[in-house]
Protein backbone atom coordinates (compact mmCIF):
# COMPACT_ATOMS: atom_id res chain seq x y z
CA UNK A 1 0.00 0.00 0.00
CA UNK A 2 2.97 2.39 0.79
CA UNK A 3 3.93 1.82 -2.57
CA UNK A 4 1.16 2.69 -4.13
CA UNK A 5 0.31 5.69 -1.90
CA UNK A 6 4.15 6.49 -3.44
CA UNK A 7 4.36 5.99 -6.55
CA UNK A 8 1.23 8.34 -7.01
CA UNK A 9 2.94 10.67 -5.32
CA UNK A 10 5.67 11.16 -7.56
CA UNK A 11 3.40 10.97 -10.66
CA UNK A 12 1.77 13.85 -9.40
CA UNK A 13 4.43 15.84 -8.93
CA UNK A 14 5.99 15.00 -12.48
CA UNK A 15 2.33 15.70 -13.90
CA UNK A 16 2.66 18.99 -12.06
CA UNK A 17 6.15 20.25 -12.74
CA UNK A 18 5.59 18.73 -16.28
CA UNK A 19 2.89 20.86 -16.52
CA UNK A 20 4.81 23.81 -15.46
CA UNK A 21 7.47 23.11 -17.71
CA UNK A 22 5.38 23.34 -21.05
CA UNK A 23 3.53 26.77 -20.12
CA UNK A 24 6.05 28.47 -22.26
CA UNK A 25 7.58 27.52 -25.32
CA UNK A 26 10.03 27.21 -27.90
CA UNK A 27 9.86 29.74 -30.78
CA UNK A 28 11.58 29.32 -33.85
CA UNK A 29 15.20 31.37 -32.47
CA UNK A 30 14.81 28.63 -29.65
CA UNK A 31 13.90 31.18 -27.00
CA UNK A 32 11.05 30.31 -24.38
CA UNK A 33 7.75 32.73 -24.83
CA UNK A 34 4.04 32.41 -24.02
CA UNK A 35 2.08 31.80 -26.88
CA UNK A 36 -1.70 31.84 -27.06
CA UNK A 37 -4.29 31.11 -30.07
CA UNK A 38 -7.96 32.21 -28.81
CA UNK A 39 -10.65 31.99 -31.62
CA UNK A 40 -12.70 35.62 -31.77
CA UNK A 41 -16.26 36.14 -33.24
CA UNK A 42 -15.43 39.78 -34.54
CA UNK A 43 -18.86 42.14 -34.60
CA UNK A 44 -19.75 44.44 -37.13
CA UNK A 45 -18.30 47.61 -34.79
CA UNK A 46 -15.67 45.91 -33.43
CA UNK A 47 -11.99 47.51 -34.73
CA UNK A 48 -10.05 45.12 -32.73
CA UNK A 49 -6.53 47.08 -32.97
CA UNK A 50 -7.72 50.44 -31.01
CA UNK A 51 -9.94 48.04 -28.62
CA UNK A 52 -6.73 45.87 -28.00
CA UNK A 53 -4.74 49.91 -27.26
CA UNK A 54 -7.73 51.04 -24.79
CA UNK A 55 -7.71 47.96 -23.06
CA UNK A 56 -4.03 47.79 -22.27
CA UNK A 57 -4.09 51.41 -21.53
CA UNK A 58 -6.43 50.91 -18.67
CA UNK A 59 -5.44 47.38 -17.27
CA UNK A 60 -1.94 47.36 -17.78
CA UNK A 61 -0.01 50.55 -17.73
CA UNK A 62 3.38 49.00 -16.84
CA UNK A 63 2.89 48.05 -20.92
CA UNK A 64 4.20 51.00 -23.27
CA UNK A 65 2.41 50.44 -26.89
CA UNK A 66 4.94 51.26 -29.94
CA UNK A 67 4.27 54.40 -31.26
CA UNK A 68 3.92 54.95 -35.08
CA UNK A 69 3.19 51.04 -35.80
CA UNK A 70 0.62 50.06 -38.54
CA UNK A 71 -2.59 49.33 -37.23
CA UNK A 72 -3.31 46.37 -39.88
CA UNK A 73 -2.87 43.12 -37.80
CA UNK A 74 -2.16 44.07 -34.45
CA UNK A 75 -0.04 45.60 -31.72
CA UNK A 76 3.24 45.44 -30.23
CA UNK A 77 4.76 46.92 -26.67
CA UNK A 78 7.15 46.15 -23.97
CA UNK A 79 6.54 45.75 -20.61
CA UNK A 80 7.93 44.82 -17.02
CA UNK A 81 6.90 42.29 -14.27
CA UNK A 82 7.85 42.07 -10.75
CA UNK A 83 8.51 38.29 -9.67
CA UNK A 84 7.82 38.10 -5.60
CA UNK A 85 9.49 35.28 -3.67
CA UNK A 86 6.72 33.69 -1.66
CA UNK A 87 7.22 34.42 2.08
CA UNK A 88 5.20 33.02 5.11
CA UNK A 89 2.80 35.84 5.27
CA UNK A 90 4.21 38.12 2.41
CA UNK A 91 6.06 38.03 -0.70
CA UNK A 92 9.39 39.97 -0.93
CA UNK A 93 10.56 41.40 -4.48
CA UNK A 94 13.48 39.42 -5.85
CA UNK A 95 13.22 39.93 -9.54
CA UNK A 96 11.98 42.11 -12.78
CA UNK A 97 11.04 40.46 -15.90
CA UNK A 98 11.15 42.28 -19.35
CA UNK A 99 9.57 41.30 -22.06
CA UNK A 100 7.83 42.24 -25.42
CA UNK A 101 4.40 41.60 -25.88
CA UNK A 102 2.56 41.30 -29.11
CA UNK A 103 -1.06 40.82 -30.07
CA UNK A 104 -2.27 39.85 -33.55
CA UNK A 105 -5.48 39.62 -35.03
CA UNK A 106 -6.56 37.20 -38.31
CA UNK A 107 -9.22 35.28 -39.46
CA UNK A 108 -11.56 35.62 -36.33
CA UNK A 109 -8.99 35.03 -33.98
CA UNK A 110 -6.45 36.55 -32.12
CA UNK A 111 -3.21 35.64 -30.45
CA UNK A 112 -1.21 36.86 -27.47
CA UNK A 113 2.47 36.43 -27.82
CA UNK A 114 5.64 37.36 -25.24
CA UNK A 115 8.81 36.92 -26.36
CA UNK A 116 12.70 38.51 -24.79
CA UNK A 117 11.51 37.06 -21.45
CA UNK A 118 14.50 38.87 -19.47
CA UNK A 119 15.30 38.70 -15.64
CA UNK A 120 16.42 41.02 -13.65
CA UNK A 121 17.68 40.66 -10.08
CA UNK A 122 15.96 43.46 -8.02
CA UNK A 123 18.09 44.16 -5.01
CA UNK A 124 17.30 46.72 -1.93
CA UNK A 125 18.91 50.61 -2.10
CA UNK A 126 19.82 52.93 0.25
CA UNK A 127 15.97 54.20 0.22
CA UNK A 128 15.05 51.03 0.80
CA UNK A 129 13.11 50.00 -2.34
CA UNK A 130 13.92 47.76 -4.45
CA UNK A 131 15.60 48.15 -7.69
CA UNK A 132 17.11 46.74 -10.47
CA UNK A 133 20.91 45.34 -9.99
CA UNK A 134 23.27 47.61 -12.75
CA UNK A 135 24.37 44.95 -15.32
CA UNK A 136 22.74 41.69 -14.56
CA UNK A 137 20.04 40.59 -16.51
CA UNK A 138 19.46 37.25 -17.45
CA UNK A 139 17.87 35.41 -20.45
CA UNK A 140 14.97 33.33 -19.46
CA UNK A 141 16.78 29.89 -20.94
CA UNK A 142 19.65 30.59 -18.82
CA UNK A 143 17.68 31.37 -15.20
CA UNK A 144 17.52 27.73 -14.56
CA UNK A 145 22.22 28.03 -14.17
CA UNK A 146 21.07 30.66 -12.16
CA UNK A 147 18.37 30.58 -9.36
CA UNK A 148 16.92 26.91 -7.74
CA UNK A 149 14.87 24.85 -9.13
CA UNK A 150 12.03 25.76 -6.77
CA UNK A 151 12.66 29.79 -7.30
CA UNK A 152 12.67 28.61 -11.13
CA UNK A 153 9.57 27.09 -10.99
CA UNK A 154 7.65 30.21 -8.71
CA UNK A 155 8.77 32.44 -11.36
CA UNK A 156 7.50 30.57 -14.04
CA UNK A 157 4.27 30.10 -12.44
CA UNK A 158 3.91 33.77 -11.68
CA UNK A 159 4.80 34.34 -15.57
CA UNK A 160 2.04 32.02 -16.82
CA UNK A 161 -0.18 33.19 -14.44
CA UNK A 162 0.19 37.19 -15.19
CA UNK A 163 -0.33 36.21 -19.28
CA UNK A 164 -3.36 33.77 -18.98
CA UNK A 165 -4.65 36.41 -16.87
CA UNK A 166 -4.11 39.00 -19.11
CA UNK A 167 -5.53 37.13 -21.83
CA UNK A 168 -8.91 36.23 -20.19
CA UNK A 169 -9.50 39.71 -19.46
CA UNK A 170 -8.34 40.69 -22.99
CA UNK A 171 -11.20 37.99 -23.93
CA UNK A 172 -13.98 39.10 -22.48
CA UNK A 173 -12.63 42.98 -23.45
CA UNK A 174 -13.57 41.71 -26.66
CA UNK A 175 -16.52 40.04 -26.48
CA UNK A 176 -18.04 42.36 -23.80
CA UNK A 177 -20.19 44.93 -25.69
CA UNK A 178 -17.61 44.62 -28.79
CA UNK A 179 -15.26 46.38 -26.30
CA UNK A 180 -16.79 49.46 -25.47
CA UNK A 181 -17.54 49.96 -21.65
CA UNK A 182 -20.58 50.34 -21.02
CA UNK A 183 -21.29 54.06 -20.96
CA UNK A 184 -24.71 55.89 -19.21
CA UNK A 185 -27.09 57.08 -22.09
CA UNK A 186 -27.40 60.90 -22.51
CA UNK A 187 -30.15 61.82 -20.20
CA UNK A 188 -33.05 63.52 -20.85
CA UNK A 189 -32.51 67.29 -20.11
CA UNK A 190 -35.94 69.24 -18.97
CA UNK A 191 -36.09 72.71 -17.55
CA UNK A 192 -36.89 73.92 -14.12
CA UNK A 193 -37.52 77.23 -14.32
CA UNK A 194 -40.95 76.21 -16.47
CA UNK A 195 -43.14 73.20 -14.70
Amino acid sequence: MKNIILALIVFLVSAHSYAQSTALVLNDNDKLMYYQVNSLSLGDTLQPVPTVNEFIKKKYPDIRIAKNQSEAAGIQGKGRLTLYHKGLVFGQEEGQLSFDLKIDFKEEKYRVMASNLTFMPLQRNRYGTFTPVNGIAYAWEELPKKVKDTQYESYTSQVVNYFNYLNKQLEVYLTSNDGQDAKTANPQRISTKEW
